[in-house]
Order: C-alpha cells, then sequence, then structure tokens
C-alpha cells in the first residue's frame, strides 16, 4: 500500500509541474501560447516549415483597434471577450497557422506563405475584420471592434531569422498604428479647431450686436 501511495503522489507532482509548465508558456486569456511558448517552438517550426519544403513563411501581428475606449464604454470584460474572439477567428483563417498571444490584446499566426503570397494574408485579414464586425453587431458593443495589423515573410534558416521576421512583424503593426492614430488625432485636432473658429465668429457676433445695441441706446438717451 505504501507503494501505491507513493506512485500516486508522484503522478500528482508530475501532473501539479506541468500544469505549472503550461500556465509559464500560455496566455492566462486567450489559451494560446505565449512568448515564452513562442520561443520555445522557435526550432520546432523551422524543422516543421524546412521539412515540409514550405520554407517562405508569413508573418501577422495583429491587436484590437481602440482596446481602452472598449474597455472604457463596454466594460473589461468585453475588452478581454474581444481579444479572445480575435484570438478565435485567426484560429479559424488560419487552420493551419501556428497562432500566439503576447498579452495586451497582441496576437501572432505564423504559416506556410504558400504561391500566393502575402495576397491570401490581406485576404485573411478581411474575413478577420468581417467576423470581428459581425461580432461587434451581435454584442451590441458601443465601440466597433477592429484590428492594427502589420506582416512580414521571409525564409528563415535559422531561429535569429525566424525571430527577427516576428519583429518586422510587429514592428509593421505598430506603425500602422501610429499612423491611425496619428490621422484620427489630426482629424480631432481639425474638428477642435473648426468648433474654435465657429466659437471665435459667434463671440464676435454677439460682441458686434452689443455694441451696435449700446450705440442705439445712446442715440436714444
Amino acid at each position: 500500500m505504501r507503494g501505491l501511495e507513493t506512485t500516486r503522489r508522484l503522478e500528482e507532482v508530475v501532473k501539479k509541474n506541468e500544469e505549472l509548465e503550461s500556465n509559464l508558456i500560455r496566455d492566462p486569456l486567450t489559451g494560446l501560447f505565449n512568448y515564452r511558448g513562442f520561443t520555445q517552438q522557435v526550432d520546432g517550426l523551422l524543422f516543421k516549415y524546412k521539412g515540409s519544403g514550405k520554407s517562405e513563411i508569413g508573418v501577422m501581428a495583429a491587436d484590437i483597434r481602440n482596446l481602452s475606449e472598449i474597455n472604457d464604454k463596454d466594460g473589461r470584460s468585453a475588452g478581454d471577450k474581444a481579444i479572445v474572439q480575435l484570438g478565435r477567428f485567426i484560429g479559424e483563417t488560419f487552420p493551419e497557422g501556428n497562432i500566439f498571444s503576447f498579452g495586451n490584446g497582441e496576437i501572432i499566426v505564423i504559416d506556410a506563405l504558400g504561391g500566393d503570397g502575402k495576397k491570401r494574408f490581406e485576404e485573411a485579414v478581411s474575413a478577420i475584420r468581417q467576423k470581428l464586425s459581425d461580432f461587434t453587431s451581435a454584442q451590441h458593443y458601443q465601440v466597433p471592434v477592429d484590428i492594427y495589423y502589420g506582416f512580414a515573410e521571409g525564409r528563415p534558416e535559422d531561429r535569429n531569422a525566424f525571430e527577427r521576421i516576428t519583429s518586422v512583424a510587429l514592428a509593421n503593426k505598430n506603425a500602422y498604428k501610429l499612423r491611425i492614430r496619428s490621422l484620427q488625432e489630426t482629424k480631432d485636432g481639425k474638428t477642435c479647431v473648426d468648433k474654435t473658429t465657429e466659437g471665435d465668429k459667434t463671440a464676435s457676433s454677439f460682441v458686434k450686436m452689443s455694441i451696435f445695441a449700446m450705440a442705439c441706446l445712446f442715440v436714444l438717451f
């Protein structure tokens, strides 16, 4: 009996260790492998794509657009749900791809590029955005759920090259995010200027009317 009890306890320890290891390499929100999980799998991914004869890969990076606004207006749980849905929609769109979540809603997908190249990824982005639009309507979000995204491609020969391509996809996504935000800020700034100008016109008209009224009173008296 003592031997069976020892075996049972060892199995429990092994199971707990496996759970701890899984928690370390997986994003708790989406259940996807996190950055640590990604680094552990790079060598295997290299072997997978080079071994299949599809050495050219495409990497797409995406995250939720206006996530802070969604959290503010629709609630933090709504923002978390949008991130989970983004991961699921990417998985549906890239059934053979490898998907990772690097935190803060940032999702990475790696897949063989194939003969149609970047076009397939661009079509995939359109499909994902449509799914998110439908999700927004179904969930009655006040803020539309959309994404920032970036793309990179290459033929990595080692893990450094593989990680470099992934970094380029992230950089392209962040550059696109900055460009969109800059355009939005410019638009909002212009709107503010227009409103100020309109306010100045109104104030100016009011001053002119006041002066005219005072002049009339002066004449009358």
